[in-house]
């Protein structure tokens, strides 16, 4: 997932990325606006580049610094399109979900000068940055996976494989840190990473302090959750003081001061609510719950206070856990938003596992 405002994969320069011969570019890509797909394209001579949009709107295209070798047709908004890139000897085309859509005839040395690294979800320049989603990009050097001569191809059906002569793969299978629930898409920034060192039950989520934070951005109907009942809860490990565990807006989310005590702030409503005393270097869970607009903060299930409180909570704002300042330095785990369903009204026994995905 690319979020169009400076995402982008980098993979240092290769020679497997200079097409002297036969070769194969190819992707699945889900995107609303025209961007790059990947490039390794310097002001000069040589190099490559594949995007969205610079031909026209929505419409592949595949072009040298020298000129545009191949454009295809509009892709379908928000809908899977796989593209292929192929070149047998003198032929190049290109096919969009299996139909050639362009062809041409070339043999130009595609290595780029001087050297530049390989940018996937952006123009080779840096410019463009894709908003959307490529699953399974792959450069294959020496194969002409798809024969440019034929009018058709046949798309793949399953993940593709590092198959002969293949020198990037991404799979994007690896994931550590995902919504278990499928609705959002959560961005690390920084150096926001998965520990399995301190955990409360299998993996935590490490921030160091210094801009890393989780962001899942503002989706009108998904992220914003808090207009009736609703719960918010986590485990949280912090290692120091004065900092923002989990943040929407100027005035909703959750802090640890320098007392050390946790804040749970609730848009304009003061005072906030605030805990006894706690320490840090340990585990706590925390929650926010809110039934027929009486919200209730809790430690370790033991209440800390309520206030009655019927309006929207957080906005548009995106959600940031551990940010965004001053960043969070700790341990979070089992981090869950509930929409419309405040799951604690009195004192409960905080959770003995990780927490299910419903």
């Amino acid at each position: 997932y690319f979020d169009g405002t400076g995402d982008y994969l980098t993979t240092p320069d290769s020679t497997g990325y200079d097409f002297t011969g036969d070769f194969t570019v190819e992707t699945w890509v889900y995107t609303a606006a025209g961007a790059g797909i990947a490039g390794r394209m310097a002001n000069s001579a040589g190099g490559w580049e594949f995007n969205i949009g610079a031909y026209g709107t929505m419409i592949p295209a595949f072009q040298t610094w020298f000129a545009w070798l191949l454009h295809g047709t509009a892709i379908i908004a928000n809908e899977w399109t796989h593209i292929a890139i192929s070149r047998s000897g003198t032929t190049l085309s290109m096919f969009q979900n299996g139909v050639r859509t362009s062809t041409a005839t070339d043999s130009t040395n595609l290595s780029d000068t001087p050297s530049i690294t390989m940018r996937i979800g952006c123009k080779g320049d840096l410019t463009g940055p894709l908003t959307g989603y490529l699953s399974n990009f792959r450069i294959v050097k020496g194969t002409a996976v798809y024969d440019p001569t034929q009018s058709t191809c046949t798309i793949p059906t399953a993940p593709l494989t590092a198959i002969t002569n293949t020198q990037l793969l991404l799979s994007a299978t690896n994931a550590g840190i995902v919504d278990v629930s499928t609705e959002n898409d959560v961005e690390t920034v920084g150096n926001a990473q998965v520990s399995t060192g301190t955990v409360k039950f299998s993996k935590s989520i490490y921030f160091d302090g210094s801009s890393s934070n989780l962001l899942i951005p503002y989706i009108a109907g998904r992220t914003d959750l808090f207009s009736g009942d609703f719960t918010v809860e986590m485990w949280v490990y912090p290692t120091a003081g004065n900092k923002d565990i989990w943040y929407q807006s100027t005035s909703f989310g959750m802090d640890i001061s320098s007392t050390p005590v946790f804040n749970f702030y609730i848009d304009n409503v003061s005072p906030r609510i605030t805990s006894s005393t706690v320490s840090l270097n340990a585990w706590y869970h925390l929650a926010i719950s809110r039934v027929s607009g009486v919200v209730t903060a809790y430690v370790n299930g033991v209440s800390q206070g309520t206030y009655s409180y019927a309006g929207v909570c957080g906005g548009t704002s995106n959600i940031n856990i551990g940010g965004p300042t001053p960043f969070f330095v700790g341990y979070i785990e089992d981090i869950r938003f509930t929409r419309g369903i405040g799951r604690y009204t009195v004192n409960f026994t905080p959770p003995t596992s990780a927490l299910p995905s419903q």
